[in-house]
């Protein structure tokens, strides 16, 4: 029995085929649908600047490059040159923005050029459609943080106590050049005041007279093996060092501020912090971020990045944020024992917000028998009128 077998001797894998249209490529149930469907229902105009600049070639249209920013950062490729690769490649982005294919400068442009407000803004509009359009219970909102690394190198801390003892050791270094300046011009009448304490300025003011003084007496530096230095070289020099060391000691000190302890040399923002244990169980400080996250309903309604070691502190701006954004309070916020505490509850019943936050001791409280029996506990103990006969 004979067979025949049909050829096809031009075909190629890599010609033309059906369908033509993205629409077809992506499935019904894709995040980007659901993306593009939301921004389409959104004012995104008050996000950009409009203003017609007639001048040069037509540019890419704001409303594409603005969806092409945002989806990007919905899928994590947050650089420009991540974006405009993503935008070649990708079928999403390319059925989402009609095949935007826009240069990392020209993203980067328009970042600069037309985005009016920040994305977290934008982020706000997207939620107050969606809790309109899902009927997103936000009176009830679960509150939590978590520790999130920074990308500084671990070893680049600066500590507030390690530069509060350095610059008292350096106010003593200055106390004890400038008796030795006294003792050299009292014949002269000149004398430099001692403080417990010095500034920036009141150096300055030293340093220039060492200079007039060595202008005065036209005397010239000398450095190098088997040379000897003046003592108006020495004292200029020992000023200077005290003044370079006490301005970089004011710097780390204004990095730091009044609420923590810690700075990363190469993340200013991030503050040193203990993180969960790794695999191999190593309690390490490093430098990170403490995140608070609202979410009600399961969707994130509100996000604030913090510097602090703990989520006491966190609960109050977290509340004030949420109330900025929607322009109420959550009248349920409930949260972990981490946020309890006097302060946060006095909080909590000014603003006539409901308590559903344990206290640190809550457990040992309510189930530690052995706790709860003993007669000498603070919560056993009786008040009792003082003019009673018992």
């Amino acid at each position: 029995m004979q067979y025949n077998t049909q050829r096809q001797y031009y075909y190629n894998p890599k010609q033309l085929k059906l369908p033509l249209d993205f629409e077809i490529l992506i499935p019904f149930d894709s995040e980007v649908r659901t993306f593009d469907e939301i921004l389409r229902r959104i004012d995104l105009s008050k996000c950009l600047i409009t203003t017609k600049d007639l001048r040069g070639r037509r540019g890419y249209n704001l409303y594409q490059m603005l969806k092409l920013v945002l989806f990007c950062h919905s899928i994590k490729k947050r650089s420009l040159r991540e974006m405009a690769e993503t935008a070649s490649n990708d079928v999403r982005l390319m059925w989402l923005t009609d095949e935007c294919k826009p240069s990392h400068q020209a993203i980067k442009d328009f970042i600069d050029r037309y985005l009016k407000v920040s994305i977290e803004k934008i982020f706000i509009d997207i939620n107050k459609f969606l809790i309109m359009e899902e009927n997103i219970n936000s009176d009830i909102v679960y509150i939590d943080g978590t520790k999130i690394e920074s990308k500084a190198n671990k070893y680049t801390f600066v500590w507030k106590g390690s530069v509060g003892k350095f610059i008292t050791k350096l106010y003593v270094k200055i106390t004890n050049k400038l008796n030795e300046l006294n003792e050299r011009y009292q014949v002269e009448g000149i004398c430099f005041d001692v403080y417990e304490e010095y500034n920036i300025e009141y150096l300055s003011k030293v340093k220039d007279f060492i200079i007039s003084e060595i202008e005065k007496s036209d005397i010239s530096f000398t450095n190098g093996k088997g040379t000897r230095k003046t003592a108006l070289q020495r004292d200029y020099e020992a000023i200077s060092e005290y003044l370079t060391k006490l301005t970089e000691y004011n710097e780390h000190l204004r990095i730091m501020g009044d609420s923590r302890n810690s700075y990363s040399k190469t993340d200013h923002d991030a503050t040193f912090m203990r993180m969960k244990d790794d695999h191999m169980m190593n309690n390490q400080l490093k430098p990170g971020y403490n995140v608070q996250i609202g979410v009600s309903d399961e969707y994130i309604l509100h996000v604030d990045v913090k510097q602090e070691r703990n989520d006491y502190k966190t609960m109050i701006p977290f509340l004030e944020g949420f109330k900025i954004n929607y322009g109420y309070l959550p009248t349920y916020p409930v949260m972990d024992a981490g946020y309890g505490g006097l302060t946060n509850y006095r909080y909590l019943k000014n603003n006539g917000l409901k308590l559903f936050q344990k206290y640190t001791m809550y457990a040992k409280d309510t189930k530690d028998k052995k706790r709860m029996k003993d007669q000498y506990h603070s919560h056993n103990l009786i008040i009792k009128d003082e003019y009673s006969q018992d």
